[in-house]
């Protein structure tokens, strides 16, 4: 079980991008409940292309994460593309760090003794996401298992996925196991819907 403390590993959002997102669920259809709003830019590209710099060490398995989020595209037609980076290839592209840290070293108060944390910048005027961060947390994170499963939640979170209640998505807050340890096809239809459209 997770103590009080652990249990904020959710998103660290600014009240702006809060009161958005819960306006913005009604238009969110039922099957991807745990989605968006706030989604990033195709930029006149058929795919929103996003590219997670890995600034990580060896205990935190980035780039097969990664590997596990992109298959949203072939499982199910998802207009959307993420890569494995060490650098950001342009700055004018959708480039998300991701950093480890200790508690001692947190970003912020939010992230001391918790899994991990995601920092995002607020979004634009038409839901697009404009910048996000990603810290993992080496002081609170012991186990392969809990490295995979953390990874891949906080990068949900870098597609605008908000927490799931099953045992079967690493979007569920708490331990792997008995939480997996990737997305779920769930996961990957919210995905679906929310990348699938013009812009």
């Amino acid at each position: 079980m997770m103590g009080a403390r652990r249990s904020k590993n959710a998103v660290v959002v600014g009240v702006a991008v809060l009161v958005g997102f819960l306006t913005g669920l009604a238009a969110v259809p039922a099957f991807a409940s745990h989605a968006g709003p706030e989604h990033w830019s195709k930029d006149g590209l058929a795919h929103a292309q996003v590219y997670i710099v890995d600034l990580t060490g060896a205990d935190w398995p980035v780039a097969t994460v990664v590997y596990r989020w992109n298959e949203a595209n072939s499982r199910t037609g998802a207009r959307f593309n993420v890569y494995y980076q060490t650098s950001c290839p342009s700055s004018s592209l959708h480039c998300v760090r991701v950093r480890e840290y200790t508690n001692g070293t947190a970003p912020n108060s939010s992230c001391v003794g918790a899994y991990a944390c995601t920092i995002r910048d607020p979004a634009d005027a038409n839901n697009h996401q404009t910048g996000v961060r990603v810290w993992l947390n080496n002081s609170e994170v012991n186990t392969a298992a809990q490295h995979r499963k953390t990874t891949c939640h906080e990068i949900g979170h870098v597609f605008r996925l908000t927490h799931r209640s099953t045992n079967n998505s690493c979007m569920t807050q708490g331990e792997a196991p008995p939480i997996s340890q990737y997305p779920d096809d769930h996961d990957y239809n919210a995905l679906y819907n929310l990348y699938n459209h013009g812009n």
